[in-house]
């Protein structure tokens, strides 16, 4: 059994050209870094009949990704938190958590810890 090689030879050419065209494309995507402001930083795991507050109050994150994906992002976007579970009256210093998410990445914290004040 012999196998032409040359037949269908536009098609071949055609689909080569495609695959290299889409290739460019994500190739050529260059990644995008953007920086949310005023991100609340919420508690969580918090004792029964404790009030916490974090200073400051807010945070700043840096997002990246491609220009699209980042394009429509608010600070709602991402939810910062940090974990005071089996925490008691007192003043702490805990790193900022971020919830994971899809479309973008997370790369950093400013600043990367906050102080808690449980009262």
């Amino acid at each position: 059994m012999r196998i032409d090689a040359f037949s269908n030879l536009g098609l071949k050419t055609v689909s080569v050209f495609i695959a290299v065209l889409l290739w460019l494309i994500v190739a050529g995507e260059r990644p995008a870094e953007r920086t949310l402001e005023r991100v609340p930083v919420h508690m969580r795991n918090l004792g029964p009949g404790l009030v916490a507050r974090a200073l400051p109050p807010t945070v700043r994150v840096i997002v990246g990704g491609s220009e699209a994906a980042l394009a429509p992002l608010g600070s709602d976007a991402v939810t910062a938190f940090v974990d005071v579970s089996e925490l008691g009256v007192g003043a702490y210093e805990l790193p900022i958590r971020l919830d994971p998410t899809t479309g973008f990445n997370m790369s950093a914290t400013e600043p990367p810890v906050v102080q808690i004040i449980i009262d």
